[in-house]
């Protein structure tokens, strides 16, 4: 008690950062107690009273901060008033005072001569080649796309094709640079511009993937919108299509995710396919959630595989494709995460990944909900045209059909129906792959229960 009592006093002591780095871990390990709990909150709550932001770098490093407390209470389900609104206010103050350094606020353009010129730009050809060759432009045939945007809240969220990198890390581009899309789209904007701000992108999506992305195209829509991610408050749903028949008891994927950097030590233990930035489930690594809903079992000519919807509630680097692949069900054509010769074959009737962000929900500054769709991509719709439903499951074909008859706008979550475990295409009461894995063969999750549901997510 004595030792409980001396590290509450301390606590009491503690800078934003120390602070939030106590109770990250915390949070992590399922141990932050009511004590601790209670000390940390009311240190935070002081240290926001007496923040008075003024648009400096001091300011930007304590919103980290505040995230991640946020973060670590929102993880652990503890982030109540009122500690939520007041790490908010003094978040969104943040950026309102960055704003007031740089400038007024902006919408983005819709001269389509300066988007195409970004185009032009990001991928290094001259407008006489464009306009006389679109194939040579992008030959996927597909575009960056801004399909929504609250100019007032100084948020949007536009389209990534495949092939456009989310180019927030420091490190030569890969791919097309959705930063220089970004920045002809919002010519005023400042935070698209700014490299420490990920260019105005709130997260990821992986280069050989397609889907929505959401900005902020002021410094106040960005920390915004940066609250609600990293405090679980954004829902981001995708529709994928991967190898096996996945169990439909199989609901929730709960392991960490670890991503191998260059100079990892287990990069000896890879190809050098795989060591172009893989991730992998791991104790060493990040809180992962992944919530499943098998749709329908379905194969191409004696390749069993599964369409499914997949929710999140984490965001780790490579996050789904890294929980299919430790469970078994790698998604088609991910040359990562696959062996050489199936990713071979896949690629003979899928262009790349299965993986498409196809659905975000938010709230916006004065709290009024918006969902963001964007439909399955052309090339992905092709390749799921090349397969048929397993056997006379009704829930499965109805499915599938939504996609490849109908071309039918993506639902909320909740909207779809799970296959029935009578119509799987496994033997009834047959164990779900990922029973070998250690786990109890009847939860449908991989990992303990940390109480997370995927109804907390909307």
């Amino acid at each position: 008690e004595a030792l409980a009592g001396e590290s509450i006093r301390r606590i009491g002591e503690f800078a934003s950062q120390q602070l939030a780095n106590t109770g990250w871990p915390s949070a992590c390990l399922g141990e932050l107690s009511a004590p601790v709990n209670d000390a940390i909150a009311c240190t935070g709550l002081r240290l926001v009273a007496d923040f008075s932001p003024k648009g400096t770098l001091s300011d930007i490093r304590f919103g980290v901060d505040l995230r991640g407390l946020g973060w670590a209470f929102g993880f652990a389900g503890r982030l109540v008033e009122p500690l939520s609104s007041q790490l908010y206010v003094a978040h969104l103050e943040i950026g309102e005072a960055l704003d007031g350094a740089s400038g007024p606020p902006v919408s983005h353009t819709h001269t389509h001569p300066s988007v195409e010129h970004a185009v032009h730009a990001a991928l290094g050809v001259t407008s006489s080649i464009a306009a006389s060759s679109p194939a040579a432009l992008d030959p996927g045939g597909s575009l960056p796309q801004i399909v929504f945007e609250r100019p007032e809240d100084g948020i949007a969220a536009f389209f990534k094709p495949p092939g456009w990198e989310v180019d927030d890390d420091g490190k030569p581009p890969t791919g097309r640079r959705l930063s220089s899309f970004l920045q002809q789209s919002f010519p005023s904007s400042t935070v698209v511009r700014d490299g420490d701000h990920a260019f105005g992108m709130i997260h990821r999506l992986d280069l050989p993937s397609s889907g929505l992305i959401l900005m902020g195209a002021t410094y106040r829509g960005y920390y915004h919108l940066k609250w609600l991610l990293d405090t679980g408050r954004i829902s981001r749903e995708y529709v994928v299509l991967c190898h096996g028949w996945i169990c439909p008891t199989l609901t929730e994927v709960d392991a960490p995710v670890h991503h191998i950097s260059d100079k990892h030590a287990a990069q000896k233990t890879l190809t050098h396919q795989q060591r172009l930035g893989r991730s992998t489930v791991t104790e060493m690594g990040k809180p992962a959630q992944t919530f499943i809903r098998v749709l329908a079992h379905v194969r191409r000519g004696p390749w069993k595989l599964s369409l499914i919807i997949c929710r999140i509630r984490t965001g780790r680097r490579h996050q789904i494709r890294t929980h299919l692949h430790h469970v078994g069900h790698p998604t088609v054509a991910d040359g990562k995460y696959t062996r050489a010769q199936i990713f071979a074959s896949d690629s003979r009737w899928c262009p790349r990944n299965f993986l498409h962000r196809q659905r975000l929900a938010f709230v916006d500054i004065a709290g009024k909900e918006h969902a963001v769709v964007e439909p399955l991509p052309g090339d992905l719709l092709a390749a799921l045209c090349e397969v048929e439903v397993w056997g006379p499951s009704v829930v499965g074909a109805r499915a599938l059909a939504e996609w490849t008859d109908r071309g039918a706008e993506p639902r909320a979550w909740a909207d779809y129906l799970a296959l029935p475990v009578g119509e799987a295409a496994a033997p009834a009461g047959a164990p779900p792959h990922w029973a070998g894995l250690g786990q109890p063969a009847g939860s449908g999750r991989l990992s303990p229960s940390r109480g997370a549901k995927v109804e907390d997510l909307a």
